[in-house]
């Protein structure tokens, strides 16, 4: 039982530390964002709107999956 419980505990944990990073990437990505493309002129001209945390998180998770590098080198 007691293995049992420090699995759940590790899960837990390891869960928690996963929403934390997510939250972390995501936050800057927003404000870049909204610093960067939603100015008024910016806005006139493209329709781009400011995002929220939830965009933002897709975008993180988006662009790491896209620019994910899985090449290894060895020298």
């Amino acid at each position: 039982m007691e293995k049992f419980t420090k699995a759940i505990g590790a899960f837990v944990l390891i869960m928690l530390t996963i929403a934390l990073v997510s939250v972390m990437g995501a936050y800057p990505t927003k404000w870049l964002v909204n610093y960067v493309l939603a100015p008024q002129f910016i806005y006139f001209v493209f329709g781009v709107t400011k995002i929220g945390f939830w965009k933002a998180l897709a975008t993180n998770v988006l662009a790491s999956s896209l620019f994910k590098s899985t090449s290894t080198s060895r020298k």
